[in-house]
């Protein structure tokens, strides 16, 4: 394979991998999950929904590095990944061929999120706001959320809705939660004794699956532990999988960290 065909399938994985990094939400309220009944009062949900804001909640700053794998139909990409994030909403995502080389770097500071794709140094910087949704559809998921995740933690935001479902068994529970001004709901699998997420759903207004985000085993097994693994698939046939390697909780991080300045 000739360097500029290389560059050409690993630029579209990376587009790809933007269209996640940069989607936000816009609002919208027709659907409704259905309710499991009165089993679960307003209370009971609202306790749920504290024990699953709180997981993990020690973590305010995370480092770590992996691989990533993208999967479009036949068409299979794997990257070198280092990723480094601050809570509310601060992450910066390098990402590097096999051999080393640079590829892309994303960061969001939560008022500017930023790209560069370095073999021809093109450089984006937008705004984050709430306009995304209807010009980059690919993976409904912010860099927000996306810091959530390689936390092993559910971005639950308070003022929003919240039910309970009916759970396949006593020990996985289902949560349908969503955010005030989402257009997304969030169904949540996770363990009744633990709150561990096993799972989550994104539906749109609809009730059709956006998104799928499967967590791997916690690394370590005391708290905090975040998961090995993480894997996300969308309804158009994309899968971004990343496997992480080893992670640093609560590092110091340069405030600068988090913005990117265009290639000369």
């Amino acid at each position: 394979m000739t360097d500029k065909h290389y560059f050409h399938q690993v630029k579209i994985v990376v587009a790809a991998i933007a269209t996640t990094f940069f989607l936000c939400h816009c609002a919208n309220r027709h659907y409704r999950p259905p309710v499991w009944g009165d089993r679960y009062t307003n209370e009971g949900v609202y306790r749920v929904l504290q024990q699953l804001r709180l997981k993990n909640s020690l973590i305010q700053r995370i480092k770590g590095i992996g691989t990533l794998q993208l999967q479009h139909g036949n068409t299979l990409q794997k990257l070198r990944a280092a990723w480094i994030g601050e809570f509310p909403n601060h992450l910066r995502l390098e990402l590097m061929g096999v051999t080393g080389q640079p590829v892309a770097s994303l960061a969001s500071d939560g008022i500017w999120n930023y790209f560069i794709f370095h073999p021809d140094k093109k450089y984006v910087q937008r705004r984050v706001t709430e306009n995304d949704l209807g010009r980059i559809i690919s993976l409904p998921l912010s860099a927000e959320a996306l810091l959530h995740f390689l936390c092993g933690r559910v971005s639950i935001k308070e003022g929003g809705e919240g039910w309970m479902l009916r759970g396949e068994d006593d020990e996985m529970k289902e949560l349908v939660y969503k955010e005030t001004e989402a257009s997304l709901f969030q169904h949540i699998y996770y363990d009744s004794s633990t709150f561990e997420v096993h799972h989550i759903e994104l539906k749109n207004e609809t009730g059709d699956l956006m998104l799928q985000v499967s967590f791997g085993e916690t690394e370590p097994k005391d708290s905090p532990a975040v998961p090995s693994f993480l894997s996300i698939t969308n309804n158009r046939d994309i899968t971004l999988k990343m496997r992480i390697d080893k992670t640093w909780i609560n590092p110091t991080i340069n405030p600068g960290t988090f913005r990117l300045e265009r290639t000369k």
